[in-house]
């Protein structure tokens, strides 16, 4: 199955194993941003089940959404655009990527970064997560990196970084996921 008809089924299914529907407030606060002021031209990256981008149009931000699922996009209803529109519709003031790297191989996160464009004070804030210990094998359709990976990756594509949050350590069913938040800008 192919990542775009396991992502379909998964939003098709309204999966809440794979949608955590993380509240948007938590988001914020995790990734150590302030909720963002009316007007602010925002690109969401994984729709999820669609509380993050309806949150942000509530508070008055200029909001799109990209994913991999047609389905997700569809069923949420929102202003979405596929991977190749995020050159056409930016340059964006936040892009924000929260749950989603972890799912993506390093050659498919370069070509989505290598797509975003910053206006002069944008921020690009996005998580992943590195494997510190692995129980059993158990991690289908996760892809999991270093601190060390994700600074190459962010400096060969010409970005900055601007900060990097403390790891906060997550034990799962005998593994141990390192959670990090990193904020780039051009």
């Amino acid at each position: 199955m192919t990542e775009a008809k396991f992502w379909d089924k998964v939003h098709q299914d309204n999966s809440k194993l794979w949608l955590t529907c993380s509240k948007p407030e938590n988001v914020f606060k995790i990734h150590g941003l302030p909720i963002p002021e009316p007007g602010t031209k925002i690109l969401d990256i994984g729709i999820g089940d669609g509380s993050m981008h309806r949150f942000l149009q509530k508070a008055g931000g200029h909001v799109w959404s990209t994913d991999i699922s047609d389905i997700a996009l569809a069923r949420v209803g929102c202003r979405g655009i596929r991977e190749s529109g995020i050159q056409v519709h930016g340059p964006w003031d936040l892009v924000l990527c929260h749950l989603v790297f972890q799912h993506m191989d390093l050659p498919d996160i370069k070509q989505l970064i290598s797509r975003i464009k910053l206006r002069e004070s944008g921020i690009f804030s996005f998580q992943f997560a590195e494997l510190i210990n692995e129980s059993d094998g158990q991690w289908t359709h996760h892809y999991f990196r270093d601190l060390e990976t994700m600074e190459n990756l962010i400096l060969s594509l010409g970005f900055r970084i601007l900060y990097i949050r403390n790891p906060s350590d997550w034990p799962w069913e005998g593994s141990l996921i390192r959670w990090w938040v990193m904020r780039v800008w051009n």
